[in-house]
């Protein structure tokens, strides 16, 4: 019967074997695979700000686009954004400037 129990031993001690070399495989790939997804997750959050950012601009390029139109069209436009944007004048025009709250603020 010594033999039959010595068997039974070597068959646990290899499935423990067996056992424990799996488990240490899986620990050693979870080790590797964690920074991998960490990688793969922050470049998933950097690609959607991108996205974001991209649609932004596209909507900005749009914009801009339909103001060059509307310059190329018509000179009441361009005499619009020179006066607003630029604080041009026609010759003999007379500008009167209001200070604000703003401006107020600013020179105290």
């Amino acid at each position: 019967m010594k033999g039959f129990s010595d068997a039974k031993n070597d068959a646990s001690s290899g499935s423990f074997l067996t056992k424990f070399l799996v488990a240490l495989l899986v620990i050693g790939a979870l080790f590797l695979l964690i920074p991998v997804y960490r990688d793969y997750r922050h470049r998933q959050e950097e690609l959607a700000r991108l996205k974001a950012e991209r649609s932004a601009l596209q909507e900005k390029q749009l914009q801009l686009q339909s103001q060059v139109g509307r310059l190329e069209k018509s000179p009441e436009e361009i005499e619009k954004v020179a006066r607003e944007k630029y604080n041009l004048v026609k010759e003999g025009e007379s500008v009167m400037i209001y200070p604000t709250a703003k401006d107020e603020k600013k020179s105290r």
